[in-house]
This record gives C-alpha cells, structure tokens and sequence, in this order.
C-alpha cells in the first residue's frame, strides 16, 4: 500500500518468533526500534569496546531505556531489564558455544518461551495481573481448561511447521505433494487445535497502541 502512494518502507518485521537466539530475535523484531536503540543507546554507551563487563551493563542500560520509551510503567521496565539479561547471558555464555552455520529447533523453541514470558510483564498493566498469569502457566489456562503441556505441544508443532515451510519449502512442497493423506492430516490438526485453544474473538495487535 505505501509503494501505491510512493512511499518506500524498511521491513519492520522479520519472522522474529523463528529466531534460534534471543540476539537474532532483536535483528528480528521491531526492526526500526531496535536499530534506533542500537545506534543512538547502545553504540553512544560504549557499545562492545569497553570490554565484556561494560558490554552487558550497556546491553541492559539499553533494554532498559526501550522498556520505559513504551512508558512509564514499572513492568515496561522489568519487560526491558529481562530482555537486557537475556541479551547479556546469550553473548557471555551461549555465543561462545553455539555452532556455526545456524540455529537448532530447541534453540528456537527456546527463545520463544523466553519472549513470551517476557510480554507477561509488558502485557500486563500491574504486577498483580503479571502474577497471575504466571500462575496459569502451571495450571489449566483458557476457557476449554486447557493444560500449558498441551500448548507447548501445539507451539512445538507450529514453531516445527512453520520453519520448515520458510526455510526448507522444496522439501515441504515434495513431502506433501507425495503424500496427500498427511498434508490433509497435519493441516487439519492445527485447524483443530488452533480452535481449540485459540481466541475466540479477535485480539489487536498490542503495538497499536504505542
């Protein structure tokens, strides 16, 4: 729609919720905020020149400062300093030993969950509702009472499915296209479990807002 009206955008989003480390979801998500961050927060700190000690503190500093340019809320802040210390562990402990040429499944399916208990606090507008969704999460949650073991059944399934299809589509298209029987089956699990436990009425984006 821009191009129509001769407006040239920056891809803002980048499949974030595919990223296999918590710093590719930053290259990831939000791209124009996190690049402002970078380059007017982070670099101006001192960046990663001031040896690894200085690095994490500006990692959280930054984070920081981007939970509270959502506002001045206490858990716009706990949502940044989460991300600031997931940012922080990846570069001093994770980075060193992850193998090259890419990311694994379990490392995606891990960043996910990291991400999502993070939106808790920034979806959250006090820490009494924050807690209380934490509590959900060992209990039934949802309308049907659906357990959080079967939502992370559905979440590995569709995190599963859905990197296969952007990043292995040839072998997806032969896998399918040989066998109908589990096309038809595997599309029609995740239609019934996306009713399942999925929202009944439509849910707006939480960006709008800002």
């Amino acid at each position: 729609t821009a191009r129509l009206l001769g407006f040239e955008l920056m891809r803002n989003f980048a499949e974030p919720y595919l990223s296999t480390d918590i710093t590719e979801f930053w290259r990831r998500w939000h791209i124009s905020l996190s690049t402002w961050l970078r380059d007017y927060l982070y670099i101006p700190l001192g960046g990663n020149r001031r040896g690894a000690r200085r690095t994490y503190i500006n990692l959280l500093i930054t984070m920081l400062l981007g939970g509270l340019w959502h506002g001045a809320r206490w858990t716009f802040v706990v949502w940044g300093g989460l991300h600031g210390l997931y940012l922080a562990l990846d570069r001093a402990w994770f980075a060193p030993r992850r193998r090259t040429g890419g990311g694994t499944f379990l490392g995606a399916f891990v960043t996910f969950h990291l991400v999502c208990l993070a939106w808790i606090f920034f979806r959250a507008d006090t820490f009494t509702l924050a807690w209380s969704y934490l509590r959900g999460l060992v209990g039934p949650c949802g309308g049907a009472g659906t357990s959080e073991l079967e939502v992370l059944i559905y979440v590995a399934l569709a995190l599963g499915l859905e990197r296969l299809l952007v990043r292995r589509p040839r072998r997806l298209t032969m896998l399918f296209s040989r066998h109908w029987a589990l096309e038809s089956l595997g599309v029609t699990l995740l239609i019934a479990m996306t009713l399942w436990i999925g929202e009944n009425h439509v849910v707006p984006f939480i960006y709008f807002q800002f």
